[in-house]
């Protein structure tokens, strides 16, 4: 399933959380990439889907672990 472009809501070392606008069942892996364009970084990850939560408006709040943790200087690349 292509979810398209999705909608950052968070994002640890750990885990990330994303609102998308298709549902997903949880227990689900998904393989998203995650980029930071004026830092010229990308990594393509696999998302284990932990919980699935509807939102007003139709869109769906996505919480998931990462397979493998980000390093410290891959999330830095991300957020700083």
């Amino acid at each position: 399933m292509d979810l398209g472009a999705v909608r950052l809501k968070n994002i640890s070392m750990d885990g990330i959380g994303l609102l998308v606008s298709k549902q997903v069942d949880a227990g689900n892996t998904l393989v998203a990439t995650i980029t930071n364009k004026p830092k010229s970084f990308s990594k393509t990850v696999q998302v284990k889907v932990v919980h699935v939560t509807p939102t007003v408006g139709g869109s769906y709040l996505i919480g998931g672990t990462f397979e493998s943790p980000l390093t410290y200087q891959e999330l830095s690349a991300l957020v700083m």
